[in-house]
Protein backbone atom coordinates (compact mmCIF):
# COMPACT_ATOMS: atom_id res chain seq x y z
CA UNK A 1 0.00 0.00 0.00
CA UNK A 2 1.33 3.35 -0.64
CA UNK A 3 2.04 5.33 2.41
CA UNK A 4 -1.50 7.82 2.04
CA UNK A 5 -3.31 10.18 4.21
CA UNK A 6 -5.46 7.34 6.12
CA UNK A 7 -6.69 7.70 9.75
CA UNK A 8 -4.50 5.17 11.70
CA UNK A 9 -7.41 2.82 11.83
CA UNK A 10 -9.65 1.71 9.05
CA UNK A 11 -12.82 4.24 8.19
CA UNK A 12 -15.33 4.82 5.39
CA UNK A 13 -14.67 9.14 6.14
CA UNK A 14 -11.66 9.69 5.53
CA UNK A 15 -12.11 13.18 5.90
CA UNK A 16 -14.72 13.55 9.03
CA UNK A 17 -15.66 16.97 9.20
CA UNK A 18 -16.16 18.50 12.13
CA UNK A 19 -19.80 19.33 13.53
CA UNK A 20 -20.66 22.04 11.49
CA UNK A 21 -22.42 24.30 14.20
CA UNK A 22 -18.65 24.36 15.93
CA UNK A 23 -17.23 24.75 12.49
CA UNK A 24 -20.16 28.07 12.12
CA UNK A 25 -19.27 29.52 15.55
CA UNK A 26 -15.31 29.22 15.23
CA UNK A 27 -15.38 31.34 11.94
CA UNK A 28 -17.87 34.01 13.31
CA UNK A 29 -15.49 34.26 16.20
CA UNK A 30 -12.38 34.44 13.81
CA UNK A 31 -14.42 36.92 11.30
CA UNK A 32 -15.28 38.95 14.16
CA UNK A 33 -11.57 39.45 15.46
CA UNK A 34 -10.63 39.69 11.76
CA UNK A 35 -12.80 42.47 11.07
CA UNK A 36 -12.50 45.03 13.64
CA UNK A 37 -11.48 48.27 12.69
CA UNK A 38 -11.50 46.50 9.09
CA UNK A 39 -12.63 50.62 8.16
CA UNK A 40 -9.80 52.10 10.08
CA UNK A 41 -7.27 54.91 8.43
CA UNK A 42 -3.21 52.77 7.67
CA UNK A 43 -2.19 53.66 11.61
CA UNK A 44 -1.62 50.53 12.79
CA UNK A 45 1.52 47.89 13.00
CA UNK A 46 1.92 46.81 9.35
CA UNK A 47 -0.27 49.40 8.01
CA UNK A 48 2.51 50.70 5.54
CA UNK A 49 1.83 47.37 3.68
CA UNK A 50 -2.08 48.24 3.42
CA UNK A 51 -1.32 51.52 2.41
CA UNK A 52 1.08 50.55 -0.48
CA UNK A 53 -0.76 48.01 -2.23
CA UNK A 54 -3.84 49.90 -2.14
CA UNK A 55 -2.21 52.41 -3.98
CA UNK A 56 -1.19 50.31 -6.40
CA UNK A 57 -4.53 48.47 -6.71
CA UNK A 58 -5.81 52.06 -7.79
CA UNK A 59 -3.24 52.44 -10.14
CA UNK A 60 -4.28 48.86 -12.05
CA UNK A 61 -7.41 49.91 -12.32
CA UNK A 62 -7.43 53.67 -13.48
CA UNK A 63 -4.38 53.16 -15.61
CA UNK A 64 -3.95 51.54 -19.30
CA UNK A 65 -2.98 48.56 -19.76
CA UNK A 66 0.12 49.70 -22.02
CA UNK A 67 1.24 51.43 -19.02
CA UNK A 68 0.63 48.70 -16.34
CA UNK A 69 1.43 45.77 -18.78
CA UNK A 70 0.10 43.67 -15.95
CA UNK A 71 2.30 44.99 -13.05
CA UNK A 72 1.63 47.25 -11.02
CA UNK A 73 2.65 51.04 -11.21
CA UNK A 74 4.41 52.96 -8.39
CA UNK A 75 3.26 56.45 -9.24
CA UNK A 76 0.81 59.67 -7.15
CA UNK A 77 -2.56 60.68 -8.46
CA UNK A 78 -5.22 59.34 -11.12
CA UNK A 79 -2.60 60.36 -14.41
CA UNK A 80 -0.72 57.56 -15.60
CA UNK A 81 3.03 58.39 -16.60
CA UNK A 82 4.54 57.91 -19.75
CA UNK A 83 4.71 54.69 -20.85
CA UNK A 84 8.59 54.80 -20.80
CA UNK A 85 8.67 56.58 -17.35
CA UNK A 86 6.59 53.65 -15.45
CA UNK A 87 8.05 52.38 -12.21
CA UNK A 88 6.58 49.19 -12.23
CA UNK A 89 6.53 46.74 -8.94
CA UNK A 90 8.22 43.56 -9.51
CA UNK A 91 9.69 42.48 -5.98
CA UNK A 92 6.40 39.82 -5.83
CA UNK A 93 4.03 38.19 -8.17
CA UNK A 94 1.40 40.47 -8.92
CA UNK A 95 -1.51 38.22 -7.77
CA UNK A 96 -2.11 39.75 -4.84
CA UNK A 97 -2.77 43.07 -6.20
CA UNK A 98 -5.08 41.99 -8.79
CA UNK A 99 -6.68 40.69 -5.69
CA UNK A 100 -7.01 43.73 -4.42
CA UNK A 101 -7.95 45.82 -8.24
CA UNK A 102 -10.74 43.16 -8.31
CA UNK A 103 -11.98 44.08 -4.54
CA UNK A 104 -12.20 47.73 -5.60
CA UNK A 105 -13.98 47.15 -8.37
CA UNK A 106 -17.00 45.71 -7.00
CA UNK A 107 -16.86 48.22 -3.54
CA UNK A 108 -14.88 51.13 -4.09
CA UNK A 109 -11.97 51.76 -3.22
CA UNK A 110 -11.26 52.09 0.58
CA UNK A 111 -9.40 50.38 3.58
CA UNK A 112 -12.65 47.82 4.07
CA UNK A 113 -12.03 46.96 0.59
CA UNK A 114 -8.60 46.31 0.25
CA UNK A 115 -9.08 44.61 3.68
CA UNK A 116 -12.02 42.22 2.59
CA UNK A 117 -9.39 39.90 0.32
CA UNK A 118 -7.25 38.55 3.02
CA UNK A 119 -10.00 38.67 5.37
CA UNK A 120 -11.82 36.15 3.14
CA UNK A 121 -8.24 34.24 2.96
CA UNK A 122 -8.01 34.16 6.70
CA UNK A 123 -11.79 31.96 6.92
CA UNK A 124 -11.04 30.00 4.22
CA UNK A 125 -8.06 28.96 5.50
CA UNK A 126 -9.53 28.37 9.24
CA UNK A 127 -12.05 25.73 7.84
CA UNK A 128 -9.31 23.99 5.12
CA UNK A 129 -6.66 23.76 8.24
CA UNK A 130 -9.91 22.11 10.46
CA UNK A 131 -10.87 19.68 7.68
CA UNK A 132 -6.91 18.83 6.77
CA UNK A 133 -6.78 17.77 10.52
CA UNK A 134 -9.83 16.12 11.18
CA UNK A 135 -8.89 13.73 8.56
CA UNK A 136 -5.40 13.14 9.96
CA UNK A 137 -5.01 13.57 13.39
CA UNK A 138 -9.41 13.76 14.53
CA UNK A 139 -12.00 15.93 15.39
CA UNK A 140 -10.65 16.80 18.81
CA UNK A 141 -7.42 18.19 17.58
CA UNK A 142 -9.01 19.92 14.78
CA UNK A 143 -11.41 21.56 16.93
CA UNK A 144 -8.74 23.17 19.67
CA UNK A 145 -6.32 23.43 17.02
CA UNK A 146 -9.27 25.66 15.08
CA UNK A 147 -10.34 27.39 17.67
CA UNK A 148 -6.63 28.93 18.87
CA UNK A 149 -6.35 29.45 15.16
CA UNK A 150 -9.04 31.69 15.54
CA UNK A 151 -8.17 33.90 18.49
CA UNK A 152 -3.95 33.74 18.03
CA UNK A 153 -2.61 37.32 17.68
CA UNK A 154 -0.42 36.72 14.49
CA UNK A 155 -3.69 35.07 12.68
CA UNK A 156 -6.76 37.37 14.04
CA UNK A 157 -4.26 40.03 13.17
CA UNK A 158 -2.56 39.68 10.49
CA UNK A 159 -5.21 37.41 9.11
CA UNK A 160 -6.57 40.62 7.68
CA UNK A 161 -3.31 42.73 7.00
CA UNK A 162 -3.39 43.56 3.45
CA UNK A 163 -0.01 41.66 2.28
CA UNK A 164 0.56 38.32 0.86
CA UNK A 165 0.65 36.18 4.15
CA UNK A 166 -3.04 35.46 4.78
CA UNK A 167 -3.71 35.01 1.05
CA UNK A 168 -0.69 32.58 -0.06
CA UNK A 169 -1.74 30.32 3.44
CA UNK A 170 -4.84 30.01 2.14
CA UNK A 171 -4.10 28.88 -1.59
CA UNK A 172 -1.28 26.57 0.02
CA UNK A 173 -3.83 25.19 2.36
CA UNK A 174 -6.56 24.22 -0.54
CA UNK A 175 -3.16 22.74 -2.81
CA UNK A 176 -2.75 20.47 0.25
CA UNK A 177 -6.24 19.95 0.87
CA UNK A 178 -6.63 18.69 -2.46
CA UNK A 179 -2.90 16.88 -2.69
CA UNK A 180 -3.91 14.86 0.30
CA UNK A 181 -7.64 14.03 -0.08
CA UNK A 182 -7.00 13.16 -3.60
CA UNK A 183 -3.95 10.02 -2.39
CA UNK A 184 -6.77 9.29 0.65
CA UNK A 185 -9.73 6.81 0.43
CA UNK A 186 -12.12 8.90 -1.72
CA UNK A 187 -13.95 8.32 -4.18
CA UNK A 188 -12.99 6.99 -8.14
CA UNK A 189 -13.51 9.40 -10.65
CA UNK A 190 -15.21 12.80 -10.20
CA UNK A 191 -14.26 13.34 -6.06
CA UNK A 192 -10.97 12.10 -7.57
CA UNK A 193 -10.56 14.70 -10.36
CA UNK A 194 -11.96 17.53 -8.40
CA UNK A 195 -9.28 17.17 -5.98
CA UNK A 196 -7.01 16.88 -8.34
CA UNK A 197 -8.23 20.14 -9.76
CA UNK A 198 -8.28 21.94 -6.74
CA UNK A 199 -4.52 20.90 -6.09
CA UNK A 200 -3.87 22.18 -9.41
CA UNK A 201 -5.42 25.73 -9.58
CA UNK A 202 -4.80 26.51 -5.68
CA UNK A 203 -1.13 25.40 -6.23
CA UNK A 204 -0.71 28.03 -9.41
CA UNK A 205 -2.72 30.63 -7.36
CA UNK A 206 -0.58 30.09 -4.55
CA UNK A 207 3.01 30.56 -6.75
CA UNK A 208 1.10 34.12 -8.60
CA UNK A 209 0.22 35.43 -5.24
CA UNK A 210 4.14 35.69 -3.03
CA UNK A 211 7.07 32.83 -3.60
CA UNK A 212 6.20 30.61 -0.96
CA UNK A 213 3.65 29.11 -2.87
CA UNK A 214 6.48 28.13 -4.81
CA UNK A 215 8.14 26.48 -1.99
CA UNK A 216 4.76 24.33 -1.19
CA UNK A 217 4.68 23.13 -4.82
CA UNK A 218 8.42 21.88 -4.68
CA UNK A 219 7.65 20.40 -1.19
CA UNK A 220 4.18 18.70 -2.98
CA UNK A 221 6.92 17.70 -5.51
CA UNK A 222 9.14 15.90 -3.14
CA UNK A 223 6.23 14.07 -1.64
CA UNK A 224 5.00 12.76 -5.04
CA UNK A 225 8.43 11.62 -5.57
CA UNK A 226 8.40 9.84 -2.01
CA UNK A 227 4.82 7.77 -2.76
CA UNK A 228 6.09 7.03 -6.27
CA UNK A 229 9.31 5.38 -4.78
CA UNK A 230 6.68 3.29 -1.95
CA UNK A 231 4.59 1.96 -4.75
CA UNK A 232 7.64 0.73 -6.64
CA UNK A 233 8.57 -0.48 -3.34
CA UNK A 234 5.88 -2.20 -1.64
CA UNK A 235 4.62 -3.55 -5.04
CA UNK A 236 7.50 -5.24 -7.33
CA UNK A 237 5.17 -5.80 -10.11
CA UNK A 238 4.29 -2.14 -10.36
CA UNK A 239 7.64 -1.91 -12.10
CA UNK A 240 6.12 -4.79 -15.22
CA UNK A 241 2.44 -3.63 -14.73
CA UNK A 242 2.62 0.18 -14.56
CA UNK A 243 -0.34 2.57 -12.45
CA UNK A 244 -3.41 3.61 -14.96
CA UNK A 245 -2.40 7.67 -16.32
CA UNK A 246 -2.99 9.69 -13.13
CA UNK A 247 -3.33 6.98 -10.67
CA UNK A 248 -2.10 7.53 -7.11
CA UNK A 249 2.10 6.76 -7.58
CA UNK A 250 1.96 6.82 -10.95
CA UNK A 251 4.70 8.50 -13.35
CA UNK A 252 2.18 10.77 -14.53
CA UNK A 253 1.51 12.01 -11.28
CA UNK A 254 4.60 12.98 -10.58
CA UNK A 255 5.70 14.64 -14.03
CA UNK A 256 2.47 16.97 -13.18
CA UNK A 257 3.52 17.99 -9.77
CA UNK A 258 6.45 18.87 -11.71
CA UNK A 259 5.64 20.37 -14.80
CA UNK A 260 2.07 22.20 -13.36
CA UNK A 261 4.57 24.21 -10.03
CA UNK A 262 7.14 25.12 -12.89
CA UNK A 263 5.12 26.80 -15.45
CA UNK A 264 3.48 28.38 -12.91
CA UNK A 265 6.72 29.67 -12.10
CA UNK A 266 8.21 30.35 -14.97
CA UNK A 267 5.56 32.53 -15.98
CA UNK A 268 5.79 34.30 -13.08
CA UNK A 269 8.99 35.11 -13.17
CA UNK A 270 9.16 36.08 -17.16
CA UNK A 271 6.63 38.70 -16.35
CA UNK A 272 8.58 40.21 -13.25
CA UNK A 273 11.88 40.33 -15.37
CA UNK A 274 10.61 41.31 -18.67
CA UNK A 275 8.32 43.86 -17.68
CA UNK A 276 9.40 44.85 -14.49
CA UNK A 277 13.09 44.24 -14.51
CA UNK A 278 14.06 45.38 -17.89
CA UNK A 279 14.95 41.83 -18.80
CA UNK A 280 17.80 41.71 -16.53
CA UNK A 281 17.81 38.38 -14.71
CA UNK A 282 20.75 39.67 -12.88
CA UNK A 283 18.40 42.23 -10.96
CA UNK A 284 15.58 39.21 -10.29
CA UNK A 285 19.07 37.48 -8.87
CA UNK A 286 20.27 40.46 -6.66
CA UNK A 287 16.72 41.24 -5.48
CA UNK A 288 16.33 37.56 -4.32
CA UNK A 289 19.21 37.34 -2.77
CA UNK A 290 19.76 40.58 -1.14
CA UNK A 291 16.55 39.75 1.01
CA UNK A 292 18.40 37.20 3.01
CA UNK A 293 21.71 38.96 3.30
CA UNK A 294 22.48 39.55 7.61
CA UNK A 295 23.21 43.00 6.51
CA UNK A 296 19.54 43.78 5.14
CA UNK A 297 18.49 44.35 8.88
CA UNK A 298 21.15 46.86 10.16
CA UNK A 299 20.34 49.03 12.87
CA UNK A 300 17.02 47.20 13.88
CA UNK A 301 15.36 49.98 15.45
CA UNK A 302 15.69 52.33 12.66
CA UNK A 303 13.33 54.04 10.81
CA UNK A 304 13.10 50.64 8.49
CA UNK A 305 11.25 48.32 11.26
CA UNK A 306 7.98 48.86 12.27
CA UNK A 307 8.01 50.84 15.21
CA UNK A 308 5.68 50.04 17.28
CA UNK A 309 7.59 46.21 16.85
CA UNK A 310 9.04 45.11 19.99
CA UNK A 311 12.42 43.39 20.88
CA UNK A 312 13.96 40.44 19.07
CA UNK A 313 13.16 37.03 17.42
CA UNK A 314 12.59 35.44 20.54
CA UNK A 315 9.62 38.20 21.79
CA UNK A 316 8.19 38.90 18.48
CA UNK A 317 7.50 34.76 18.72
CA UNK A 318 5.85 35.31 21.99
CA UNK A 319 3.76 37.60 20.84
CA UNK A 320 3.12 36.40 17.71
CA UNK A 321 1.27 32.98 19.30
CA UNK A 322 1.21 34.12 22.86
CA UNK A 323 3.05 32.67 25.89
CA UNK A 324 0.14 30.01 26.48
CA UNK A 325 -0.13 28.29 22.85
CA UNK A 326 3.69 28.17 22.82
CA UNK A 327 3.43 25.80 26.17
CA UNK A 328 0.94 23.90 24.99
CA UNK A 329 2.68 23.45 21.65
CA UNK A 330 5.63 22.05 23.41
CA UNK A 331 3.60 19.83 25.54
CA UNK A 332 1.98 18.36 22.25
CA UNK A 333 5.42 17.97 20.55
CA UNK A 334 6.71 16.21 23.37
CA UNK A 335 3.67 13.65 23.93
CA UNK A 336 4.30 12.73 20.05
CA UNK A 337 7.34 12.28 20.81
CA UNK A 338 7.36 9.81 23.34
CA UNK A 339 3.88 8.33 22.20
CA UNK A 340 6.36 7.19 19.42
CA UNK A 341 9.09 5.57 21.43
CA UNK A 342 6.21 3.75 23.28
CA UNK A 343 4.45 2.77 20.42
CA UNK A 344 6.77 2.06 17.78
CA UNK A 345 6.07 -1.20 15.57
CA UNK A 346 2.46 -1.63 17.41
CA UNK A 347 -1.06 0.09 16.86
CA UNK A 348 -1.85 2.26 19.36
CA UNK A 349 -5.86 0.97 20.72
CA UNK A 350 -5.94 3.99 23.10
CA UNK A 351 -9.71 5.58 22.29
CA UNK A 352 -10.78 8.82 23.67
CA UNK A 353 -13.42 9.87 25.34
CA UNK A 354 -14.71 13.27 26.80
CA UNK A 355 -13.79 16.01 24.23
CA UNK A 356 -13.67 13.23 21.54
CA UNK A 357 -16.87 11.88 19.97
CA UNK A 358 -17.12 7.93 20.30
CA UNK A 359 -18.80 7.33 17.43
CA UNK A 360 -15.60 9.14 15.15
CA UNK A 361 -12.47 7.55 17.62
CA UNK A 362 -11.68 5.28 14.47
CA UNK A 363 -10.79 8.35 12.50
CA UNK A 364 -8.89 9.90 15.66
CA UNK A 365 -5.32 9.37 16.35
CA UNK A 366 -4.68 8.94 19.96
CA UNK A 367 -2.37 11.20 22.30
CA UNK A 368 0.54 8.51 21.50
CA UNK A 369 0.38 8.80 17.60
CA UNK A 370 3.81 8.64 16.08
CA UNK A 371 5.20 11.33 14.31
CA UNK A 372 6.24 8.89 11.23
CA UNK A 373 2.89 7.82 10.20
CA UNK A 374 1.29 8.62 7.23
CA UNK A 375 -1.15 10.68 9.58
CA UNK A 376 1.13 13.54 10.15
CA UNK A 377 2.80 13.90 6.81
CA UNK A 378 0.17 17.17 5.89
CA UNK A 379 1.70 18.22 9.32
CA UNK A 380 5.27 18.04 7.92
CA UNK A 381 4.70 19.33 4.59
CA UNK A 382 3.08 22.54 6.34
CA UNK A 383 5.82 22.76 9.48
CA UNK A 384 9.00 22.61 6.34
CA UNK A 385 7.41 25.32 4.21
CA UNK A 386 6.61 27.77 7.20
CA UNK A 387 9.81 26.55 8.42
CA UNK A 388 12.15 26.91 5.43
CA UNK A 389 10.83 30.11 4.64
CA UNK A 390 11.44 31.62 8.17
CA UNK A 391 14.86 30.09 8.32
CA UNK A 392 15.69 31.38 5.09
CA UNK A 393 14.38 35.21 5.50
CA UNK A 394 15.22 35.30 9.42
CA UNK A 395 16.82 38.97 9.01
CA UNK A 396 13.09 39.55 7.51
CA UNK A 397 11.36 38.03 9.90
CA UNK A 398 13.00 40.68 12.48
CA UNK A 399 11.94 43.67 10.71
CA UNK A 400 8.47 42.19 9.42
CA UNK A 401 7.61 40.20 12.47
CA UNK A 402 4.58 38.88 10.13
CA UNK A 403 6.74 36.27 8.26
CA UNK A 404 6.43 33.61 10.78
CA UNK A 405 2.86 33.71 9.40
CA UNK A 406 2.88 30.31 7.60
CA UNK A 407 4.12 28.18 10.82
CA UNK A 408 0.76 29.27 12.27
CA UNK A 409 -0.86 25.87 11.29
CA UNK A 410 1.89 24.09 12.95
CA UNK A 411 1.59 25.96 16.43
CA UNK A 412 -2.21 25.37 16.86
CA UNK A 413 -2.09 21.35 15.44
CA UNK A 414 0.76 20.74 17.68
CA UNK A 415 -1.14 22.82 20.76
CA UNK A 416 -4.30 20.64 20.27
CA UNK A 417 -2.31 17.72 20.57
CA UNK A 418 -1.17 19.02 23.72
CA UNK A 419 -4.50 19.80 24.95
CA UNK A 420 -5.45 16.30 24.26
CA UNK A 421 -2.11 15.13 26.22
CA UNK A 422 -3.20 17.06 28.88
CA UNK A 423 -6.81 15.40 29.04
CA UNK A 424 -5.54 11.94 28.56
CA UNK A 425 -3.13 12.64 31.27
CA UNK A 426 -5.80 14.00 33.44
CA UNK A 427 -8.17 10.69 32.97
CA UNK A 428 -5.62 8.62 34.80
CA UNK A 429 -5.93 10.96 37.74
CA UNK A 430 -10.12 11.38 37.74
CA UNK A 431 -12.13 10.72 34.32
CA UNK A 432 -14.61 13.19 36.07
CA UNK A 433 -12.16 16.45 36.58
CA UNK A 434 -10.49 15.45 33.20
CA UNK A 435 -12.64 17.30 30.61
CA UNK A 436 -13.53 20.19 33.28
CA UNK A 437 -9.07 20.13 33.27
CA UNK A 438 -8.97 20.60 29.67
CA UNK A 439 -11.45 22.81 28.82
CA UNK A 440 -10.53 25.02 31.45
CA UNK A 441 -6.85 25.07 29.98
CA UNK A 442 -7.84 25.73 26.57
CA UNK A 443 -10.14 28.71 27.99
CA UNK A 444 -7.27 30.04 29.74
CA UNK A 445 -5.26 29.68 26.38
CA UNK A 446 -7.59 31.30 24.09
CA UNK A 447 -8.54 33.83 27.01
CA UNK A 448 -4.34 34.83 27.07
CA UNK A 449 -4.25 34.75 23.08
CA UNK A 450 -7.48 37.59 22.94
CA UNK A 451 -5.16 39.80 25.09
CA UNK A 452 -2.23 39.65 22.95
CA UNK A 453 -5.02 40.37 20.02
CA UNK A 454 -5.84 43.47 21.76
CA UNK A 455 -2.15 44.60 22.22
CA UNK A 456 -1.79 43.77 18.65
CA UNK A 457 -4.92 45.91 17.30
CA UNK A 458 -4.18 48.97 19.77
CA UNK A 459 -0.76 49.62 18.49
CA UNK A 460 -0.24 52.58 16.14
CA UNK A 461 2.68 52.97 13.62
CA UNK A 462 1.89 55.96 11.85
CA UNK A 463 0.13 59.45 12.80
CA UNK A 464 -3.47 59.60 12.37
CA UNK A 465 -3.14 63.04 12.72
CA UNK A 466 -0.93 63.32 9.62
CA UNK A 467 -3.35 61.29 7.36
CA UNK A 468 -6.23 63.99 8.41
CA UNK A 469 -3.85 66.51 6.89
CA UNK A 470 -3.64 64.81 3.76
CA UNK A 471 -7.03 63.94 3.21
CA UNK A 472 -8.09 67.84 4.45
CA UNK A 473 -5.88 69.58 1.72
CA UNK A 474 -6.97 66.81 -1.30
CA UNK A 475 -10.23 67.90 -0.48
CA UNK A 476 -9.96 71.35 -1.26
CA UNK A 477 -8.07 70.74 -4.57
CA UNK A 478 -9.74 69.53 -7.89
CA UNK A 479 -7.63 66.06 -8.94
CA UNK A 480 -5.55 67.91 -11.58
CA UNK A 481 -3.70 70.19 -9.08
CA UNK A 482 -0.67 68.98 -7.73
CA UNK A 483 1.22 69.76 -4.84
CA UNK A 484 4.81 70.42 -3.85
CA UNK A 485 6.20 68.35 -0.48
CA UNK A 486 8.96 69.63 1.45
CA UNK A 487 11.30 66.86 2.26
CA UNK A 488 11.74 63.89 0.61
CA UNK A 489 9.80 61.34 0.07
CA UNK A 490 11.24 59.37 -3.17
CA UNK A 491 13.41 56.50 -2.34
CA UNK A 492 16.00 54.41 -4.01
CA UNK A 493 16.33 50.67 -3.34
CA UNK A 494 19.42 49.65 -4.93
CA UNK A 495 20.87 46.11 -4.45
CA UNK A 496 23.08 45.14 -7.10
CA UNK A 497 21.72 44.75 -10.29
CA UNK A 498 18.46 45.67 -9.35
CA UNK A 499 17.10 49.35 -8.76
CA UNK A 500 14.11 50.31 -7.51
CA UNK A 501 12.31 53.50 -7.38
CA UNK A 502 9.82 53.71 -4.53
CA UNK A 503 7.16 56.44 -2.77
CA UNK A 504 7.20 56.96 1.08
CA UNK A 505 5.54 57.04 3.03
CA UNK A 506 2.65 55.52 1.47
CA UNK A 507 0.21 56.55 3.06
CA UNK A 508 0.77 60.08 1.78
CA UNK A 509 0.40 58.54 -1.62
CA UNK A 510 -2.88 56.86 -0.91
CA UNK A 511 -4.30 60.04 1.01
CA UNK A 512 -3.37 62.60 -0.89
CA UNK A 513 -3.30 61.06 -4.24
CA UNK A 514 -2.41 63.31 -6.52
CA UNK A 515 0.77 64.25 -8.63
CA UNK A 516 3.43 65.85 -6.22
CA UNK A 517 6.82 67.22 -6.64
CA UNK A 518 9.68 67.10 -4.46
CA UNK A 519 10.78 70.11 -2.74
CA UNK A 520 14.63 70.09 -1.66
CA UNK A 521 16.29 73.55 -2.49
CA UNK A 522 15.19 76.86 -3.18
CA UNK A 523 15.82 76.27 -6.67
CA UNK A 524 12.94 73.78 -6.97
CA UNK A 525 10.48 75.59 -4.79
CA UNK A 526 10.67 78.32 -7.42
CA UNK A 527 9.96 75.59 -10.57
CA UNK A 528 6.75 74.02 -7.89
CA UNK A 529 5.78 78.01 -8.12
CA UNK A 530 4.77 77.35 -11.87
CA UNK A 531 3.18 73.80 -11.49
CA UNK A 532 1.88 73.25 -7.79
CA UNK A 533 -1.12 74.80 -6.15
CA UNK A 534 0.03 74.02 -2.92
CA UNK A 535 3.83 73.17 -0.79
CA UNK A 536 3.24 71.47 2.41
CA UNK A 537 5.51 71.45 5.14
CA UNK A 538 5.41 68.42 7.61
CA UNK A 539 5.47 70.70 11.40
CA UNK A 540 8.76 68.69 12.40
CA UNK A 541 10.38 69.99 9.46
CA UNK A 542 9.45 73.68 9.50
CA UNK A 543 12.48 74.91 10.56
CA UNK A 544 14.51 73.39 8.66
CA UNK A 545 12.47 75.15 5.84
CA UNK A 546 12.69 78.44 7.37
CA UNK A 547 15.19 79.87 5.03
CA UNK A 548 12.97 78.60 2.07
CA UNK A 549 10.12 80.25 3.45
CA UNK A 550 11.70 83.71 3.48
CA UNK A 551 12.18 83.74 0.07
CA UNK A 552 10.33 86.81 -1.92
CA UNK A 553 7.93 84.39 -4.11
CA UNK A 554 7.27 82.62 -1.12
CA UNK A 555 7.25 84.67 1.90
CA UNK A 556 3.78 86.96 1.04
CA UNK A 557 1.50 83.88 0.03
CA UNK A 558 -1.37 82.66 2.50
CA UNK A 559 -0.43 80.04 5.40
CA UNK A 560 -2.37 77.92 6.75
CA UNK A 561 -1.86 75.13 9.24
CA UNK A 562 -3.88 71.91 8.47
CA UNK A 563 -3.42 69.28 11.29
CA UNK A 564 0.43 69.06 11.64
CA UNK A 565 1.19 70.81 8.31
CA UNK A 566 1.94 74.05 7.08
CA UNK A 567 0.06 74.75 3.50
CA UNK A 568 1.44 77.68 1.67
CA UNK A 569 -1.38 78.31 -0.65
CA UNK A 570 0.73 79.28 -4.25
CA UNK A 571 -2.73 79.44 -5.85
CA UNK A 572 -4.23 82.52 -3.91
CA UNK A 573 -6.23 83.84 -6.59
CA UNK A 574 -8.41 80.99 -6.28
CA UNK A 575 -9.52 82.38 -2.90
CA UNK A 576 -9.59 79.29 -0.79
CA UNK A 577 -9.53 78.21 2.96
CA UNK A 578 -7.01 75.44 3.31
CA UNK A 579 -7.70 75.94 7.24
CA UNK A 580 -6.12 77.61 9.97
CA UNK A 581 -5.48 80.62 8.67
CA UNK A 582 -1.96 81.82 9.83
CA UNK A 583 -0.86 85.16 7.33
Amino acid sequence: MVPAMRAAHSTSDTWPRPRPFIVLALLTLHAALLSRDAAAPWVGMHDWNGAYYSCLARNMLRYPFEVTRGLPVVEMGPHPPPVDEAVRYATHPPGLIWLISGSFALFGVSEAAARLAPIVCSLASLWLLMRITAGTLGRATAMIAGLLYAVMPMTAFFGRMVDQEAVALCFMLASWWGWFAYHGEVATGRSRAYCLGVWALATLAAIWIDWPGVLSAGVVFLDAVRRRAGLRRHSPAASQHPPAPMARGSGRLVALAALLPAAGTAAVLMLLVYVGMNGSWAAMRDMAFSRAEGDAVENIDSIRRDRSMRGGGLQLTRDNFSDAVLVLACIGAAASLVGRRRARGAEDREQDSGIVEQQHAAANVPIAARLGTPNWIPFWVMTFVGGAWLALFWQQFLRHNYWQYYLAPTAVILAGVGVRAIHAGARRISDRLAQPTAVLILLATAGSSLVRVDDYFTRRSFSADYIRGWQDIASKLSPDESVALYGSFIEFDRRGAYSYRNLAPPHLVYYLDRKAVQVLNEAQARQALNTCSVLVIRADLIGAAEALLRLPELRDLPRYLVGPHLAVDLRPEHGRNLGQRLQ
